[in-house]
């Protein structure tokens, strides 16, 4: 592929519909393969004592499934409230786990990304990789998100006040996590 690679030039081998929702101003989409669920209007019931990110655990038909914010590990406190929660879940049986998000996820046509885009400054940038350009609006970058690594990590977060600032990067470097 070329530099100059554009909607007109993407065949439909080149073209991947996703999901794509917001998370800390950051449009990511889940890797090929992976399966999600939205929950609209999710109870989210808090856990006393845990981690700053892992905001409760909701049922999805019976399966409970921690509930984490990422925003939390930017220092924004989110306020939990039943019945008032969207929550985008991840995967399927044990490996399953929900983020709040702000907005439904929308349907996007993405192609590859032959711009030097540089990953967003974000809590989440250690966890997204691959950007992509959206087909009818190759300006706007979504990243795909590497949901297992981040769950592990905000899973292991510091009680609030522990730390008010994000961790280290080699905290960050031994998760299981590319960039590319």
């Amino acid at each position: 592929m070329s530099a100059e690679f554009s909607p007109t030039t993407a065949t439909s081998e080149d073209v991947v519909f996703r999901f794509g929702f917001e998370v800390l101003g950051v449009k990511l989409v889940p890797s090929a393969g992976v399966l999600t669920e939205l929950i609209a209007a999710a109870q989210v019931y808090p856990i006393p004592r845990t981690t700053a990110s892992l905001v409760g655990l909701t049922s999805l038909r019976g399966t409970l499934v921690p509930v984490f914010d990422p925003a939390r590990a930017s220092g924004t406190a989110t306020s939990i409230r039943p019945q008032q929660h969207l929550v985008l879940v991840f995967d399927r049986d044990d490996d399953r786990a929900g983020v709040l998000v702000n907005t439904a996820p929308v349907s996007v046509s993405l192609m590859p990304d032959e711009a030097d885009d540089a990953i967003p400054d974000s809590p989440l940038a250690p966890f997204i990789k691959r950007p992509r350009a959206q087909l009818n609006s190759p300006k706007s970058v979504w990243w795909e998100f590497n949901h297992r690594s981040a769950f592990a990590f905000f899973s292991q977060y510091p009680l609030p006040g522990a730390r008010k600032t994000y961790p280290a990067d080699s905290v960050i470097q031994s998760l299981p996590h590319t960039h590319i």
